[in-house]
């Protein structure tokens, strides 16, 4: 990966992750919210209007159609002499009363049931909108840390590039001096019995170099074994840079599948 590429990433938006865009009903101002549960529940009131005026119709004709008899009523114009004779229409008795539980239910009842009903839907759907804002201000956040975890591994695979490339190189470069060095101290090695004879000043200033040839030797070797550790804790950051990148992905998928799923059920 090179670095213009990673000048060029945008933070992942929701159709790059396979998903659709965020509800729209962010965006929707609470007067139209008061506007819409009015409509809602004048709806609701009407249609709940009629059926009860349907009931008080059933009643009605109940009440008319079980005839009684009856004496002494006034308001049958009872006559003791012939009520025995055929039942009478007991409505009028309780007409009244019906008609008033029916202008109770209607007037008095129907406007705090229809007054009730407008304050919830409106509260519903705030309490949706501010939902679906919640939702929406956690996906734009964990759209920036995808985009600040995507970068930071472009980068880090950057380094990590340049390192196996320069540990290449050393590598190559220190195999041969070691290889050298080993060359020399072979040589040295053979010429030690040849050189029993010499002076100590000889003796002497063979060991010191046989010393300082190992020393380096063994210095080239940690240095590439020091690449080896950057390398192993480079890929291991890139590996755990990764799971949270898969991690951050999912719960944006799942923030996002929760708004679309909280919308399906309010317009169900």
């Amino acid at each position: 990966m090179q670095v213009s590429d990673h000048k060029k990433e945008m933070p992942l938006t929701a159709s790059e992750l396979g998903l659709g865009p965020l509800s729209t009903y962010t965006k929707v101002h609470n007067s139209h919210v008061q506007v819409l549960a009015e409509r809602i529940s004048g709806k609701m009131a009407t249609a709940l209007a009629n059926n009860v005026g349907q009931a008080f119709s059933y009643l009605r004709n109940e009440i008319h159609n079980r005839k009684l008899y009856v004496m002494f009523e006034q308001l049958l114009a009872c006559d003791p002499k012939t009520d025995h004779e055929a039942p009478k229409d007991v409505y009028p008795i309780y007409s009244a009363s019906v008609d008033t539980a029916e202008l109770m239910i209607m007037e008095r009842g129907m406007e705090a049931m229809r007054c009730q009903l407008r304050d919830g839907i409106e509260e519903h759907f705030i309490e949706h909108i501010r939902t679906c804002d919640h939702l929406e201000l956690q996906h734009d956040k964990m759209s920036r840390q995808i985009y600040s975890l995507t970068r930071r591994i472009g980068e880090l695979t950057e380094i990590l590039q340049t390192i196996l490339a320069e540990k290449a190189t050393s590598t190559k470069r220190n195999q041969l001096k070691i290889h050298e060095l080993n060359n020399i101290i072979s040589g040295f090695n053979r010429s030690s019995t040849a050189a029993q004879g010499f002076d100590i000043e000889y003796t002497s200033l063979r060991d010191t170099s046989l010393l300082t040839q190992t020393r380096e030797t063994e210095q080239l070797q940690r240095e590439i074994e020091s690449k080896n550790i950057t390398i192993a804790a480079l890929r291991s950051k890139m590996q755990l840079l990764s799971n949270q990148l898969t991690e951050t992905k999912a719960r944006t998928r799942s923030i996002l599948t929760q708004s679309f799923s909280r919308q399906s059920l309010d317009i169900t």
